[in-house]
């Protein structure tokens, strides 16, 4: 790090992406106590170079997840080769709370573990006041964010993402990084700040939202397996009054899980919500793989859940995860016989995913099991007739590059 002495401004550069701009806008809305912010964005790289030519003291964050995580080593060591003075680096996110002593090592001058937006704000006050941390790993501790505390719509940034409604995941998935980043407590956005922040949204002529949660059905409870069926119902009736036309809801991204859905609260989003699809997180139909991802849901619930979608008047959409660590040959084919009935007898599409290994979940030091040719066949035939989607193929390459950059140091736990 080399400061000049003098400096008049301090400009907060986001590295911003369309896989990250929940989470920078839940740290910008979280500046409330910082004076006059100067906040910018970096879009693209080829900026970067005009951007380091500012002669003022500029903190260039960067907020991203491993699959950007070559990208992202390219984009700090170009910053690094110029030389610039005033600048500091700074990152958080999934990847940089897994792996911290790896993100440091990529260049950054610091690294933020866990939900950030209290101890990023007291990063920037000291920053303005010319006080840097002594140490470069800033924990969250055991402080945990009121989400209630700030309105994560940004009309003034071009900032209106999906609203989150729910933090935090009662289940610890083996191939999740949620729990660690979030905690298993599930906090949810109050009605009053729902409405406020979709007035917001509205009054800037954004009439449609979608909600981020770890399980929409689980809004305004603790228990997956008894949903609140008046919560959601307010949720959306509030969503209606703020002004919104068009609401989605137990759709990306808010899934929903088997065990949360029953007919009641079917009818509500039949009422109030625009979508045609609810999407399910499915990921195996063999009860032995489905214990080892620490997921509650049975066949039966599965099953159960599908036949009330369809019923309902939805489309049933399956999330299934290909290539988990540990299953074997009769768990594969046990898979894909069910999700041939499953698209016969309830027209379901299914929207297939590649396992892909993530940095301190409990499935990372595991090896995954490699797609075989009957199973691509599989899933190839679905796609062209049109009852499977995903981006499947590009996330076995994106798995084989992670366990790569495993091997050579660039992730380091």
């Amino acid at each position: 790090m080399v400061f000049l002495l003098k400096v008049k401004k301090i400009y907060v550069f986001f590295r911003l992406n369309n896989f990250n701009r929940n989470s920078i806008t839940a740290l910008i809305s979280s500046l409330n106590e910082v004076n006059n912010p100067q906040i910018k964005f970096i879009k693209d790289g080829n900026e970067i170079d005009n951007v380091l030519k500012l002669s003022e003291l500029k903190v260039i964050c960067y907020s991203f997840s491993t699959p950007e995580l070559l990208n992202v080593k390219k984009e700090i060591a170009f910053i690094r080769s110029l030389k610039s003075s005033n600048c500091l680096l700074v990152a958080g996110g999934p990847h940089p709370t897994a792996d911290p002593e790896g993100t440091l090592k990529l260049g950054f001058d610091y690294c933020f573990v866990g939900e950030s937006e209290k101890t990023f704000c007291r990063f920037i006050l000291k920053i303005q006041k010319k006080e840097f941390p002594a140490g470069s790993i800033i924990f969250q501790g055991n402080e945990i964010v009121d989400i209630n505390d700030y309105y994560p719509v940004l009309p003034k940034y071009n900032l209106v993402p999906p609203l989150e409604i729910t933090r935090g995941c009662i289940r610890k998935c083996s191939y999740c990084q949620t729990p660690d980043i979030f905690g298993n407590k599930l906090r949810h956005r109050n009605i009053e700040n729902v409405f406020k922040s979709l007035k917001i949204a509205s009054l800037n002529s954004r009439k449609r939202t979608w909600f981020i949660s770890p399980n929409a059905f689980s809004y305004g409870t603790n228990d997956y397996t008894k949903p609140s069926v008046d919560s959601i119902k307010m949720l959306l009736e509030i969503a209606r009054k703020a002004g919104i036309n068009e609401i989605f809801f137990g759709s990306f991204p808010a899934e929903v899980c088997p065990e949360s859905v029953n007919e009641e609260i079917l009818q509500i989003v039949k009422r109030y919500c625009k979508n045609k699809r609810i999407i399910i997180g499915v990921q195996s139909v063999s009860e032995r793989t489905l214990k080892s991802l620490n997921r509650f849901s049975s066949i039966s619930e599965i099953k159960r859940a599908v036949y009330l979608v369809k019923k309902t008047g939805f489309i049933p959409v399956l999330d299934f995860i290909f290539g988990l660590p540990d299953e074997n040959e009769s768990e594969i084919r046990e898979t894909l016989t069910l999700i041939s009935y499953l698209i016969k007898e309830y027209r379901a599409q299914i929207h297939a995913h590649t396992y892909i290994p993530l940095p301190s979940t409990p499935f990372w030091h595991k090896e995954p099991v490699r797609l075989k040719k009957y199973v691509k066949e599989f899933l190839l035939d679905l796609e062209y007739r049109k009852k499977l989607f995903g981006d499947w193929k590009e996330q076995e390459i994106l798995s084989k590059n992670i366990l790569k950059w495993k091997e050579k140091g660039l992730i380091t736990v």
